[in-house]
């Protein structure tokens, strides 16, 4: 029976001020699983639960793939399951001239974010590109990404779809799919609209950079490697510390972090000057070597050393962690456990997040971090620790580096950790279900219960009932509810012996106790 592990230092309730502006709704719609689902989130803390394969993922992807630089290229197989008739019935309406309604039948991926803010903000800073309305009383802004053909591109895109000319019938699903579908990334682009809350018709357009200042998103994927000797530990963590010196170099505040920064730049710059002296030296003397055989002649170029040092490569490649040891001995990373290892990595990789997103001074924007199963290789009192105390980084890291302003982190934790799942605050838990198309078609989606809202339901008994135990059904298939001990030893024992086919599925046996 594991224990449950109590508080220790700071509570998971924020003490900073109230955050001026926060994203408090997620709408997406045909992104994978993510068929028709829209998710609240908490001001601090939301965890993300739910079976492998369930969509939690899903949704970190949503955001980091919108919000990239580069170009957008989904394909059709990044469009739900169950969207993929729209194509048909699109092309449809185009082959009978109804172009209207054949670009309004065809899907589109899209990502719809709302976000409140606070009626006393002093300046609406980078987020004033995304506030369309004029209503005084209105604290809700809406941004809207959406992945669509582009305009005066349909009959391009359905050009070929045509019927069978032996027999006349129409083309099906397949064959539709299988022209259109490759004309999808270089027919569809992305664009970036902010709405008007209270008139879906008022729409500007939002540019990918002024966006990308409005909300600044970092997804901290599960930790993979940790525990593979073929991966070298080390670049992982040096990888961090490059980039909190990128983030200390691009700052303009004059912190201690900017002067350790400008530091190791002179030092690195020092270094490369003496050595490309060295080096200098070194291909001189080898010049009466290659003249006796004939080089250079009277047009061949002379030699010349150039030696250029680059810190983030001296950085990224040559740092690591070591732990104390005893009489002066240091011990490599590698003799860590596994789990110390992961959480240091999750802290400093949280800490490089907070100093890229604090170099952009005191503009008030949004930041939203993503993590993916933090539960790795962590003990279980250890997962439910860094659950209860993840909020208070927001308040730690800013007091390292002497900084008033205040940071506002949103953290959406993904996880398969029934001790996360029970020590994180109830209404913050958004269950991911999967479920068959209604329509009776071969395609599944994603729901999300929300907790915190769902009708009928008795939070505060529900929360008690949910012990760590019963917090397994958040990530079983099926359950079976057994009255006492004795049912609970009896009946894995005769799934094993009549070779049921329940010994192979995802199944909580929960133990209800008699009347």
């Amino acid at each position: 029976m594991t224990q449950q592990t109590a508080p220790i230092g700071p509570s998971d309730e924020p003490k900073n001020p109230s955050a001026p502006m926060r994203v408090s709704r997620i709408k997406v719609r045909n992104f994978r699983l993510l068929r028709t689902v829209d998710i609240d989130l908490d001001s601090r803390t939301t965890v993300l639960v739910g079976r492998n394969n369930s969509g939690k993922t899903t949704l970190a992807e949503a955001f980091t793939r919108f919000l990239q630089p580069l170009t957008l290229n989904f394909t059709v197989a990044d469009f739900s399951a169950e969207s993929y008739p729209e194509f048909l019935q699109a092309w449809k309406a185009y082959a009978t001239g109804d172009e209207e309604s054949a670009r309004r039948l065809l899907p589109e991926i899209s990502l719809t974010v709302q976000i409140s803010y606070s009626k006393e903000l002093p300046e609406y800073g980078p987020l004033a590109a995304a506030i369309v309305d004029l209503d005084p009383d209105c604290t809700t802004a809406m941004i809207r990404f959406s992945y669509s053909l582009e305009g005066g591109r349909l009959s391009d895109f359905f050009e070929g779809v045509a019927g069978d000319p032996d027999t006349g019938e129409e083309p099906d699903l397949e064959r539709v799919l299988g022209i259109v579908g490759d004309r999808v990334q270089g027919m569809f682009a992305r664009s970036i609209s902010a709405i008007d809350p209270g008139d879906a018709s008022n729409t500007r357009d939002i540019a990918l950079e002024a966006m990308r200042r409005i909300l600044t998103v970092h997804f901290l994927k599960a930790q993979r490697g940790l525990d593979d000797e073929k991966e070298r530990p080390k670049d992982l963590i040096g990888s961090v510390f490059q980039n909190l010196f990128d983030a200390a170099s691009k700052a303009n505040d004059g912190s201690t972090q900017k002067e350790t920064a400008d530091a190791l730049t002179a030092a690195v710059a020092d270094i490369e000057q003496n050595l490309g002296t060295k080096v200098s030296e070194m291909v001189k003397g080898i010049i009466p070597a290659l003249r006796s055989f004939g080089y250079p002649g009277l047009t061949d170029p002379g030699l010349k050393a150039e030696t250029t040092l680059d810190i983030e490569r001296v950085l990224g490649n040559h740092t690591s962690i070591r732990y104390d040891g005893v009489a002066g001995v240091s011990l490599p990373e590698s003799y860590s456990g596994l789990g110390s290892r992961n959480l240091i990595l999750m802290l400093l990789t949280l800490l490089s997040y907070y100093r890229e997103y604090a170099t952009r001074g005191n503009m008030p924007g949004l930041h939203l971090v993503f993590i993916e199963e933090p539960e790795a290789h962590l003990h279980p009192q250890m997962q439910e620790v860094f659950i209860a105390q993840l909020a208070s980084v927001a308040e730690l890291f800013p007091t390292l580096d002497d900084k008033k302003q205040h940071w506002w982190p949103q953290f959406a934790v993904s996880t398969h950790s029934s001790h996360v799942a029970n020590r994180a605050d109830f209404s913050s838990i958004r269950y991911f279900r999967v479920e068959n198309d209604p329509k009776g078609g071969p395609g599944h989606h994603a729901n999300v219960l929300d907790l915190a809202n769902a009708e009928g339901i008795n939070k505060k008994f529900l929360h008690q009932y949910l012990t760590l135990t019963r917090s397994d059904l958040f990530f079983a298939d099926k359950a079976i509810l057994v009255e006492g001990t004795s049912e609970r030893l009896i009946v894995p024992a005769a799934v094993r012996n009549t070779k049921h086919e329940l010994s192979s599925q995802y199944v909580a046996l929960i133990e209800v106790g008699g009347a």
